[in-house]
């Protein structure tokens, strides 16, 4: 047996998404970005509401009207800094075992220059994978 959710109402809609958004993302970093106005604010999410989106820039509230604001970029965090580097020591690591399996040999040059590649390699990837903001979608405006 179905249960209805809630309908189909667009203000029930609205509600449940802003909900939901205070949820998940209320304490994080995030960048707004306005279109119209061409402005960028980068804060701590304090909340959501059916007008706003609240913001603490510099132990300031700060509120923006979402009217334009269609999206949101979630900020790289501590771990996520951490997973990084962890991948560029790694690829650090795995370059010098290689150098070291295909030659057993290795002159110290060889050494230092297969692990700063692999560091700066993995330094690399890492930053790309992990180092990313996130792109949300918040969509409020269409109710």
């Amino acid at each position: 047996m179905f249960l209805p959710v809630y309908g189909s109402n667009p203000t029930t809609i609205k509600q449940i998404q802003i909900e939901n958004l205070n949820k998940n993302y209320k304490g994080k970093k995030i960048r707004l970005v306005d279109p119209v106005q061409s402005q960028s604010a980068t804060g701590i999410l304090l909340k959501v509401t059916d007008n706003d989106i609240i913001l603490s820039i510099e132990d300031s509230r700060t509120a923006f009207q979402h009217d334009n604001i269609n999206c949101f970029y979630l900020e790289p965090e501590g771990p996520d800094y951490f997973i990084a580097s962890g991948v560029s020591i790694l690829s650090a690591a795995a370059h010098y075992l290689a150098l070291i399996i295909t030659y057993q040999k290795a002159d110290r040059t060889r050494r230092v220059l297969a692990t700063g590649a692999g560091f700066l390699l993995g330094g690399y990837i890492g930053k790309l994978t992990f180092l990313r903001p996130i792109k949300v979608d918040i969509n409020l405006n269409s109710f």
